[in-house]
């Protein structure tokens, strides 16, 4: 299946800061398109087409189970499970391994345990990052200053005080989350308010994840990198002018952050310092389990994976951008352009 990639006015921004060339890739945007470019209000069909269909639509996830007795059992493996959209899926996060919720083009997806299903979105607009404190107390974020928040029951708008398209969502409770996007925008949520922080800068934020609501770390545009400390945004020196697309970490101590061009950062609680990635791919997310069990994912199926010594490729079975990676237990989850999911499928 074929289908045409989404082309926003802000795809100079997003998904051209995050996306389509031919092959949908990140290529991102020029400091003077920030100034110029719409929000994804205005969503038009284009003649450039991405193959999503080689995971999208696929069926059952197969088993990795033993082969002929006495034999090892096979290693781990990105196997596709059916979506039931087309639509790309940029971010995936769960309060349990049967609640999960995956966001992207006006769509937002729910796992049971057992499918992925549609559920109903107050918005049109592209949904970019889904966090929560609970099954019963989560937030979406997107395009057009969209800001929605569920219930445990519905999915709701909710006001935006900076009114922008927003990028990166992260919080560390209930009463503390924190929300970063267009032109430096940042605002937080006080368990009652969201309210305007003053970031220190007119970049493009993308991302935002903390150890503590006194250590939280923003990343952005031109290898930007900021840090709060519980007053104020501060920059701190990342080493890279590339663009920075996900920032997360195991501890206070152990963070990383990935970006354009296979970008890998990683903060030993002193200093940022590059990584060798093994890939000039741009890297879109990261997430893990523990500091030796990282995953990184990004541009054409990359999925790369941190074993505490190295970084080395996966199979992704696809070659479709991946936008995100996350996981609760002993499976992990990516989703990506044209509706794909693909999981993690542990040996016993």
């Amino acid at each position: 299946m074929r289908r045409s990639l989404v082309v926003l006015s802000m795809v100079a921004l997003f998904l051209a800061a995050n996306s389509c060339g031919e092959e949908g890739e990140p290529v991102g945007p020029t400091a003077q398109d920030a100034g110029t470019v719409e929000d994804a209000g205005n969503v038009e069909d284009a003649s450039v087409q991405e193959d999503a269909g080689e995971t999208s639509d696929a069926g059952e996830e197969q088993d990795a189970g033993l082969g002929d007795a006495g034999d090892p059992p096979p290693p781990a493996e990105w196997k596709p499970v059916a979506s039931g959209t087309t639509e790309w899926l940029m971010e995936v996060w769960g309060s349990a391994a049967d609640d999960l919720w995956a966001v992207g083009k006006g769509t937002i997806l729910h796992w049971d345990g057992a499918a992925w299903t549609s559920a109903s979105s107050p918005t049109t607009s592209m949904l970019l990052n889904v966090w929560g404190a609970s099954a019963d107390e989560a937030w979406a974020t997107g395009f057009s200053g969209a800001l929605l928040r569920y219930d445990g029951t519905d999915w709701q708008s909710a006001g935006n005080p900076a009114g922008s398209s927003l990028y990166g969502l992260w919080g560390s409770g209930a009463g503390d989350v924190w929300a970063v996007g267009q032109n430096g925008e940042a605002i937080h949520y006080d368990g009652s308010a969201w309210s305007t922080v003053t970031s220190g800068t007119s970049v493009w934020l993308w991302s935002v994840w903390g150890s503590s609501s006194t250590a939280v770390w923003v990343v952005g545009h031109d290898g930007t990198l900021l840090r709060w400390e519980g007053s104020a945004f501060e920059p701190a020196t990342s080493g890279t002018s590339e663009h920075l697309f996900d920032v997360w970490g195991v501890s206070a101590s152990e963070v990383w952050a990935v970006g354009a061009n296979g970008t890998i950062l990683h903060w030993d609680g002193s200093d940022w310092s590059p990584q060798a990635s093994g890939t000039t791919e741009t890297l879109h997310a990261v997430w893990g389990r523990s500091s030796d069990d990282v995953w990184a994912v990004g541009k054409a199926g990359t999925i790369l994976h941190w074993n505490g010594t190295s970084w080395a490729p996966e199979t992704s079975g696809t070659t479709v951008s991946l936008w995100d990676v996350w996981g609760i237990g002993d499976t992990a989850w990516a989703v990506g352009a044209g509706g794909t999911i693909v999981r993690l499928a542990e040996t016993p």
